[in-house]
This record gives C-alpha cells, structure tokens and sequence, in this order.
C-alpha cells in the first residue's frame, strides 16, 4: 500500500517523462542505494537490475583486458622461454665443440707421448760405446747447466 502510493506521488510529481527518464537511468547506471548490499548482483534479475548496463560493460571490458594481458604475458612468456631454450642448445653445441676438441688436442698428445716414450726406449736399447768418455770440462758442463 505504501509503495503504490509513494509510485503514484513520484508519478504525479515527475509525470510519465520524468518516470521514463528514470527508468532509462536506472537501467543504465543501475539502482544506487541496492549496489552497496553486498552479493546482490548474483540474484538474477535483481542483480542484473542493481548493477546497471554502464557497470556491466565495465566488467566486461575489465574481464576483456585482463584477458588480453593473460594473453600478452603468456606469449611474452612463451617467448622468453624459448630465447632460454635458444641460448641452452647453443651453448650445448659450443660445449659439444669444445669437448670433441679437446679429445683430439688429447689423444695428440698421447701419441706425441708414445712416441717419445718408444724413442726413449730405443736409445735405453743401444749398446754403449765403451770409447765414449767423460772428460773433466764436460762433466763441470753438465753439472753447472743443471
């Protein structure tokens, strides 16, 4: 009873164009004093009443622009990863490189040791040659470059 009353005193006052106008209003920016009731948005049709048309393409734009960023720091992500991927197959390529030239460098000096080694048999093999002395000076010589 009070509620028709108070429509009909606001119609009389504002008149059928003052009420569209309201209306319009309120569907979109919503009803004003509703919105601060918390969880009164998920209602159906009392939510889609309170929250008003400007509010829900606000969350929607929201909802589309957190949405983009996801997106963007997504393939921004993807991208980095792959920059580190790049970078890890590189520098297991360069390592490759490097050990495979460092095995070469190490079984030439193997043989190069090898070889000494077989020429330093050689010499242990050969007689002596009795003849063969020692003098004074050459010894002195051989002591002091020591």
């Amino acid at each position: 009873m009070l509620a028709s009353f108070l429509a009909s005193r606001v119609v009389s006052i504002l008149g059928v164009p003052g009420m569209v106008a309201l209306l319009i209003i309120g569907f979109y920016e919503g009803l004003p004093g509703i919105k601060a009731i918390p969880f009164i948005d998920r209602i159906p049709l009392v939510g889609y009443l309170t929250t008003g048309r400007v509010d829900r393409q606000i969350a929607l734009a929201t909802e589309a622009m957190v949405a983009k960023a996801e997106l963007v720091a997504a393939r921004e992500r993807e991208r980095g990863l792959q920059i580190i991927i790049e970078e890890k197959n590189r520098r297991e390529a360069l390592t490759l490189t490097a050990n495979a030239e460092f095995r070469e460098r190490l079984a030439a000096a193997n043989r190069a040791n090898e070889d000494l080694n077989d020429e330093i048999k050689e010499y242990l093999a050969r007689p002596v040659n009795g003849g063969c002395v020692v003098t004074d000076a050459l010894w002195e010589l051989m002591h002091n470059a020591e």
